[in-house]
């Protein structure tokens, strides 16, 4: 006859395990099911056994929790290994990579240059100046005066404890970002472990840790993503063994060790504040251990001593305590949502649903290269499946370890998105807080992974598909997963599994190799006016800079740029008065300008564009450029068009540029209207690009002003009122007066 899935004596033995009563001592009849179940071939739990499992936590006093059975020695020691060759192949792996690469090319760009620059100021100006607040929106001969004062300052002070211990290449600093990291990736074997009573579901939570896409990309992280790991995970560790310890003192120990953590966790980064409390809250209530709200107490206490001293550093550094109290008022009603209402609730469930699956959103929200693939189709299948066979034998013995991986998963997940849900406009827009998530995810999925695993155990020794299906299932689940990585920003840089994310990294390095290029053919330039605060350009540049903003055009002099990042509409009003004080601007190719146009003006105040085309309705195009682009692979045509565009009767006014041959054939049509330019209420700046292999030193080019059919009436072209103006070269002007036909005479000079 077939056996049943699980005899009397194991649903006793798992309803028992699964408890949160502590059981007493075993009854000799209890003994006697458990010798009867071993005929079965299942291998009991004794005290013995749970004793001398490597890394098994110890059931306090005190504690509810009961001792999962034990797991064979060979498979916790196959969990060992494991986690040795996990990782020590990916903490070498990465200390390979990230020291030959060490450029601001992955993770988190921005905030690594920030740091960097901050570290500028320091060593210029002195760890003393602003009380060490880090400033990073300016570098210059004279003290900047504007620190950075939402998130603490630690990561940034990290840098010149580095600088100060011998460490002054930016390689270093990942070597030493990467120890941090290192560490959090031990302490996550031994937390998994702990909550689980298991090494080898330690081991496989680790796995789903180590192994995941956002990791390998913030590990060697310059700001708070690489170190705050460790201190994150260091905390929650000390937490679980101030539950389990055994004895006051050992207990004050480990809470001490907790708050310690805690408290330096707070100077690195207010994103786990919510995590740790909520945990350390949760666990207690879960646990029914009443006697630890006193420790609670003390635990929740410390992040508002962080606070209390941060609002006092920031107060004596800037000497405005009310000042301070309204910026951080205002950036947490910012960073909340309160003052966007387009950063919903909606908004945020439906970015970080295609962050955990890996449907493209807007750029800021979501990059294939970082997602954690809890959702993608292959994971969430296999995770499925084994979720029903975990649930089929919720009450087996030898699934509590599992059980237990995946309450405690539940319970870091839940904890993680407390910052998201209180956070709304800054989870919806930074994807780095996925770090938040990671250690509970991996611990849902190593514990599901071990269900899968651990069936064969758990199940009598029959003919049951479940004893295979199971191991495969898990199998699976490892095999999926790690499948993920091949989109990976770390992984391409091995090996090209992915030609996207490969052409991204190689597109992005060629732009940074375009920038240095840049600064190294000028070195007349001293200092750089930056619209848009990029650090990595700053950074690239290596000279003395201030980030501006709002319509104002900054002040040059014959050694300075202001160069200006259009990222967007809000960007292009200051470049019109800009073209009117310095002249039209240098610029990239555009298919090489990486995410975003630069507009390049120089201070010298150039002359030699001035040109007068007067056109009907008033609009005069009063400078008009031919130039090669930066980098040499286009030309572009550019011009400043002033004059009441808003009163002009067209729909889509248009400025025309037409290649013509020598016999006057059309080559290229390359028209640009006025609303892809940048415009302010007194004009706009247009420009078109044409590609270096259509020119040659005999082509001319057709200019003018048009304005296709549309509600104001036909299709039609702006006169000229008058012969141009201004323009060296040969110039022809229709007999109509609707446009002249220019031979520029820069083409004499860079066409073949």
């Amino acid at each position: 006859m077939r056996q049943p899935l699980q005899t009397n004596a194991e649903t006793r033995i798992g309803a028992r395990a699964f408890s949160m009563k502590r059981p007493g001592p075993p009854d000799d009849a209890s003994a006697k099911r458990s010798t009867d179940a071993d005929a079965h071939g299942q291998i009991h739990a004794t005290a013995v056994a749970a004793a001398h499992t490597p890394l098994r936590p110890a059931a306090s006093a005190g504690s509810p929790e009961t001792p999962a059975p034990a797991l064979p020695r060979w498979l916790e020691g196959l969990g060992l290994v494991l986690f040795l060759m996990v990782w020590g192949g990916t903490m070498a792996g990465l200390a390979v990579l990230r020291t030959s690469h060490p450029e601001p090319l992955h993770g988190d760009s921005f905030s690594d240059a920030a740091h960097l620059i901050a570290g500028w100021n320091y060593d210029r100006h002195g760890l003393l100046h602003r009380l060490g607040l880090p400033q990073f929106w300016e570098f210059t001969d004279h003290p900047p005066g504007h620190p950075y004062i939402t998130f603490p300052p630690g990561p940034y002070l990290l840098i010149q404890v580095y600088k100060a211990l011998g460490l002054g290449e930016l390689w270093q600093f990942r070597a030493a970002a990467l120890l941090w990291t290192a560490l959090a990736g031990l302490l996550v074997m031994v937390l998994a472990t702990r909550l689980s009573g298991s090494t080898f579901v330690g081991a496989l939570a680790t796995f789903f840790y180590l192994g995941s896409a956002p990791f390998l990309e913030y590990a060697d992280s310059l700001a708070y993503h690489s170190y705050s790991q460790a201190t994150l995970v260091g905390t929650l560790l000390a937490w679980v063994a101030y539950e389990q310890a055994a004895g006051a003192a050992r207990r004050r120990i480990w809470l001490s060790l907790a708050c310690t953590l805690f408290f330096l966790d707070g100077w690195l980064t207010l994103e786990h504040m919510p995590f740790i409390v909520a945990f350390a809250g949760l666990r207690t209530l879960w646990l029914r251990q009443f006697g630890l709200w006193r420790g609670c107490a003390l635990l929740w206490a410390t992040p508002l001593v962080v606070l209390g001293l941060r609002v006092a550093h920031v107060s004596l550094a800037l000497g405005d305590v009310r000042g301070v109290v309204a910026q951080v008022r205002a950036k947490v009603m910012e960073r909340a949502g309160l003052e966007s209402p387009e950063h919903s609730y909606r908004t945020l469930l439906r970015t970080w649903y295609r962050r955990l699956c890996g449907e493209a959103t807007a750029p800021q929200e979501y990059d294939y290269a970082y997602r954690y693939p809890l959702l993608v189709r292959p994971v969430r299948y296999v995770s499925g499946a084994l979720l029903v066979v975990f649930l089929c034998l919720w009450h087996a013995p030898r699934l509590v370890a599992a059980r237990r991986a995946l309450c405690g998963g539940v319970a870091l997940v839940f904890c993680g998105s407390l910052w998201l849900l209180l956070m709304v406009q800054h989870a919806t827009i930074h994807r780095h807080l996925i770090l938040l998530l990671l250690p509970g995810l991996a611990l849902l999925l190593g514990a599901l992974a071990a269900a899968g695993f651990l069936t064969s155990l758990a199940l009598p020794r029959t003919r049951s598909p479940a004893r295979v299906v199971g191991p495969l299932l898990g199998l699976g689940l490892l095999a999926s997963f790690a499948a993920e990585l091949r989109g990976a920003m770390a992984v391409n840089l091995w090996k090209p599994l992915d030609p996207a994310v490969r052409a991204h990294w190689d597109t992005t390095q060629a732009a940074y190799e375009r920038l240095r290029a840049f600064a190294a053919a000028n070195p007349q330039v001293k200092f750089v006016a930056i619209r848009n605060a990029y650090p990595v350009l700053a950074w690239l540049l290596g000279r003395n800079f201030r980030v501006t903003s709002g319509p104002d055009v900054p002040e040059l002099g014959p050694d300075g740029l202001f160069w200006v990042q259009c990222w967007g509409e809000v960007d292009k009003p200051v470049i019109p008065p800009a073209a009117r004080r310095y002249g039209l601007p240098d610029m990239f190719s555009p298919h090489l300008a990486a995410s975003n146009m630069h507009l390049i003006f120089r201070g010298e105040r150039v002359s030699a564009d001035r040109v007068e085309l007067e056109f009907e309705a008033g609009l005069r195009i009063t400078r008009l450029r031919v130039a090669p682009a930066i980098d040499g692979e286009s030309w572009y045509v550019q011009a400043l068009l002033e004059g009441p565009l808003r009163d002009v009767r067209c729909d889509d006014l248009t400025f025309y540029c037409h290649l013509l041959d020598a016999e006057g054939h059309v080559l290229r049509y390359a028209d640009t209207r006025v609303a892809w330019g940048a415009a302010d209420a007194d004009g706009a700046v247009l420009w078109t690009t044409l590609r270096r292999s259509e020119v040659s030193s005999r082509a001319r080019l057709r200019l003018g002003l048009w304005c296709p059919q549309g509600s104001h009436g036909p299709a039609r072209t702006l006169r000229l009122s008058a012969a141009p103006a201004g323009l060296a070269g040969e110039v022809r002007v229709d007999d109509s007066l609707e446009g002249f036909v220019w031979r520029p005479p820069a083409w004499d000079q860079s066409t073949p």
